[in-house]
């Protein structure tokens, strides 16, 4: 999970710094329709050296309390003594009430019965902190799709979510007028359903039913990188034949991984097998991603059969 780490916490803070709101009505600690004064807190706390992911001071009719949120990408063992760390050095920076989430992304490394309190025991002085741990797996994708935030709709692919919410997640992300905020929200939906979905059904449930997200696809780092690990597969395959013959081979394993998975009931394989043109295969991959009947699969893998038997 070092992969991408980087992406994932820039996704995190983008929605932690651009709507604070959406973040604390994804943990529960906002209702819908609650009226908050949130001011976000400097990450570096003064009186130490770490830094936490995001801290707010919150003021609602509930009173005023300081949010403390940690993101994780999965579960670290380190977590109990990090949120008593935080929590304690927060109370002592802001002599406010504290309230402490972690924030799991993934359910990777949770064990059965995770602890939710730390402790710090100094001689004399005993501080315990307790937090609340938020499984994206088990928030309904529905429920914050309903809410109509913009910058919740990447945690879309995280969460207990049907084919058609996240259709429907990568369907709003393309509707977003602004170019560049549309554009980070489209790649950070597909950092973030790397974490879940392997490259080819993250490009059949990116690609359905959405061109501008297609497109951006096409032409990022994210699209390349689906390429290039079915690539690298047929490649170790078929390294004794030479790196020509592996990539070849690489397209036509994931040509047809997608399409058995989009498409079950298409039986196109021996087709694939006798296309050798490394290029019209990703052309095929992506072409496919863009299509939503049995019948376009058939007649386009057809011509390009017919293609490669003419020349």
């Amino acid at each position: 999970m070092k992969k991408n780490s980087k992406s994932y916490d820039d996704a995190f803070k983008l929605l932690a710094t651009q709507d604070a709101e959406a973040l604390l009505l994804l943990l529960g600690e906002l209702q819908p329709g609650e009226q908050a004064e949130i001011t976000p807190l400097e990450r570096e706390l003064r009186i130490s050296t770490t830094l936490p992911d995001q801290p707010y001071r919150v003021v609602s009719e509930r009173g005023e309390r300081i949010v403390h949120v940690e993101a994780e990408s999965w579960w670290k063992n380190v977590m109990p003594n990090r949120m008593a760390d935080y929590g304690t050095r927060e109370w002592m920076l802001y002599q406010l009430p504290v309230e402490c989430y972690v924030l799991l992304l993934t359910d990777r490394g949770l064990p059965k019965n995770p602890p939710t309190m730390g402790r710090i025991d100094a001689g004399d002085v005993q501080i315990t902190v307790h937090y609340r741990i938020i499984r994206l797996a088990q928030i309904p994708a529905k429920q914050i799709l309903k809410l109509g935030r913009e910058y919740l709709l990447p945690f879309v692919p995280l969460m207990k979510s049907t084919l058609t919410d996240l259709e429907n997640g990568a369907r709003l992300i393309g509707q977003i007028e602004d170019e560049k905020r549309r554009g980070e929200l489209s790649l950070y939906f597909g950092v973030f359903s790397r974490l879940r979905y392997n490259a080819v059904e993250l490009l059949a449930l990116v690609g359905r039913n959405n061109m501008s997200i297609r497109e951006l696809m096409k032409e990022s780092l994210l699209y390349q990188e689906i390429v290039a690990e079915g690539e690298a597969k047929g490649e170790a395959k078929g390294e004794a034949k030479g790196r020509a013959v592996g990539l070849v081979e690489g397209a036509k394993e994931t040509l047809r991984q997608f399409i058995e998975w989009r498409f079950p009931k298409v039986k196109v394989a021996r087709k694939i097998n006798q296309i050798q043109d490394v290029e019209l295969l990703r052309q095929l991959l992506f072409e496919a991603s863009m299509m939503k009947s049995d019948t376009e699969v058939r007649k386009r893998i057809d011509e390009a059969f017919k293609s490669q038997k003419a020349q």
